[in-house]
């Protein structure tokens, strides 16, 4: 889940992209519409491809872009990397 705060009315969509092999494809979107401002919550969910690559590596490092367009307005974009890790299961 990715929280994200917009300042009006508008629409969120967020997309996910990572080097899969020797490719980079999109892993991951989401969107959300909202009638005024204030905080939006969007569920990711990864695609099979970056699930079995997590599973693999232990980890995926993932681009996410981020697009804000207002009701009339023009679109602002934002991008962020995050690292993706598997948890370790704790020792019994």
């Amino acid at each position: 889940m990715l929280g994200l705060n917009v300042p009006g009315a508008g629409n969120v969509r967020v997309t996910g992209r990572a080097k899969v092999g020797k490719k980079t494809v999109q892993v991951t979107s989401g969107a959300s519409s909202r009638t005024s401002g204030g905080p939006v919550s969007i569920t990711l969910k990864l695609s099979k491809s970056a699930l079995s690559q997590l599973k693999k590596k232990g980890s995926l490092k993932v681009s996410l872009t981020t697009v804000y367009t207002p009701n009339g307005g023009q679109a602002a974009t934002k991008t962020a990397s995050v690292t993706l890790k598997v948890k370790k299961k704790a020792k019994k």
